[in-house]
């Protein structure tokens, strides 16, 4: 299962997506182009999963996000990943 919308309010679009095998946990697409306001867009979307009875929602953020935005919600550091690509032919 899996939603997708768009909040023109908030100019965020987003994807919750369930994962494999697993019907109770999502991830988290977001795009946004108001930042300051991503508090307010996180609840939209966390609302939209509670709805859904999606009781564990994933995202991968870069760490300025991470420190500026999302560490005053309740969340489990799960790790790091990055991935370079220097140049696809």
């Amino acid at each position: 299962m899996s939603c997708k919308g768009y909040v023109p309010t908030l100019k965020s679009a987003f994807i919750i997506e369930n994962m494999w095998m697993k019907k109770d946990k999502a991830k988290l697409t977001l795009w946004t182009l108001r930042k300051k306001e991503l508090s307010l867009i996180l609840n939209v979307v966390f609302n939209i999963a509670k709805n859904y009875e999606f009781k564990k929602l994933y995202v991968s953020v870069s760490y300025d996000i991470y420190n500026r935005y999302l560490r005053k919600y309740s969340h489990r550091l799960l790790g790091n990943e990055v991935l370079l690509i220097m140049k696809l032919k």
